[in-house]
């Protein structure tokens, strides 16, 4: 996915154990995404969408169907992103 944007793949390495880590799923980087539960995808997703650290990020229902624990990971993690200046539009 990083490739596209003409990140360079030692860069790209970077940032993907960045975001896994941002996102909480590194002990789980080694796993299939159908392997991951639905919060666990949710985060993925979000870390996805970071890969080439826009100014603006565009969700729908980010939360939507999550369990308590994994929708309080996802606001917290885009309060985060808040607080580093990227503009966060909600749907």
């Amino acid at each position: 996915h990083g490739l596209c944007y003409g990140i360079s793949s030692v860069e790209l390495r970077k940032r993907i154990d960045f975001l896994l880590d941002f996102v909480q799923l590194s002990k789980h980087a080694q796993k299939m995404v159908n392997q991951l539960s639905g919060g666990m995808r949710r985060r993925l997703v979000l870390a996805r969408a970071l890969i080439n650290r826009p100014d603006i990020i565009i969700l729908d229902e980010p939360t939507v169907g999550l369990d308590i624990q994994s929708r309080n990971i996802i606001w917290d993690k885009l309060l985060e992103l808040k607080e580093l200046g990227v503009s966060i539009i909600i749907t």
